[in-house]
């Protein structure tokens, strides 16, 4: 029937939650300063969020980092990253769902340039 069911389907939690971030060593000392550099892994164009695998893997205890369209250095109308592009960026810690994680910031292209990837038909 079209009672209360399970509690799974169309609700948040339905089709799999969304995997927790990794968590950082309590020990980690984030340098804001240091830029990192690293490859799209994803970008979710329409949600504004991706992941960034740095190129350093030794550098960072996280093999991919966070990024919100907010942190991406561009002058595009709705900043964007696509696959595989070469990225620039710094990171800085966050607590996301109860856990510590690291977000990416100020994201730039290597060389230190803003990010255009805006289609002509925006």
């Amino acid at each position: 029937g079209w009672g209360k069911g399970d509690g799974k389907g169309w609700g948040k939690d339905g089709g799999g939650p969304p995997a927790k971030p990794q968590a950082l060593p309590d020990d980690f000392v984030v340098d804001t300063e240091k830029a990192y550099t690293g490859v799209v892994l994803v970008y979710y164009k329409f949600k504004g969020y991706g992941f960034i695998t740095p190129d350093d893997t030794g550098a960072l205890p996280t093999d991919k980092v966070f990024v919100h369209w907010k942190s991406i250095t561009s002058g595009d109308r709705y900043p964007s990253l696509t696959k595989d592009m070469p990225v620039s960026f710094k990171v800085q810690k966050v607590e996301k769902q109860g856990v510590m994680t690291l977000q990416a910031q100020a994201i730039t292209s290597p060389t230190g340039e803003s990010i255009s990837v805006q289609d002509e038909s925006d």
